[in-house]
């Protein structure tokens, strides 16, 4: 998609992605009524599509869902799930302001191992019933020096999840960090803006989507904004 919109982009696979702790859980899970779901990532779909049952998903399916991100809701439309809003806020406390949220008696979480975790510290805090279950997880990749030398040489970055930050900036070289840091950078989120911000990046710039065209008319823009 960057190519074909005139960009030369940097691009290297930080993970790759694993069944998690509670994949297999789900043949044993009973659909409760009034029960809301929600999912953090299109990843999240995809490996609940994979762990689940088929006469589990279908009932999933009709169940009033919550995505986080529009990449989210279209890959949840696209295997059927009907009921299907995002948070204008994209956070826990956006999550926990939704209607079918505050309605519902209790809500399943589908999301990786790592990350998302304020989600379930929100909804504690505010009396929610909430089961979380990790079906997938990542499994970080090295990066080499050609690899980071490579990195460097772009002029923006473009973070699309607070986890794939941290892991760059934690493998950069000097160089390469330095660049990070005085160089726009479009994240997906405020969340992921003000993480990034704590970690001495100066030109953060929150687009609030990771999907393909909302990162490329932010590219286009002068200096990102």
């Amino acid at each position: 998609m960057l190519s074909l919109a005139g960009f030369n982009p940097v691009n290297y696979a930080f993970f790759k992605l694993e069944a998690g702790e509670d994949f297999n859980q789900l043949t044993h899970l009973t659909l409760e009524s009034d029960t809301s779901l929600i999912f953090t990532s299109q990843y999240a779909v995809e490996w609940l599509q994979k762990a689940a049952p088929e006469s589990l998903f279908n009932q999933l399916r009709h169940q009033p869902t919550v995505a986080v991100g529009q990449a989210t809701a279209k890959c949840l439309a696209s295997v059927g799930f009907n009921q299907v809003d995002t948070p204008t806020q994209q956070d826990s406390e956006g999550i926990l302001a939704l209607p079918q949220i505050q309605q519902c008696h209790q809500a399943l979480l589908f999301k990786g191992e790592q990350g998302r975790d304020q989600i379930s510290k929100t909804f504690k805090l505010a009396n929610k019933v909430l089961k979380t279950y990790n079906i997938y997880k990542r499994n970080w990749l090295s990066l080499d020096a050609s690899q980071l030398a490579h990195i460097s040489s772009a002029d923006q970055f473009v973070l699309t999840s607070g986890e794939n930050a941290l892991f760059l900036l934690n493998h950069a070289d000097n160089v390469l960090l330095d660049k990070i840091k005085q160089s726009p950078c479009l994240v997906p989120s405020e969340r992921v803006k003000q993480l990034l911000q704590r970690q001495g990046l100066t030109q953060v710039q929150n687009i609030n989507s990771a999907n393909n065209q909302a990162i490329i008319e932010a590219l286009k823009r002068p200096n990102g904004n």
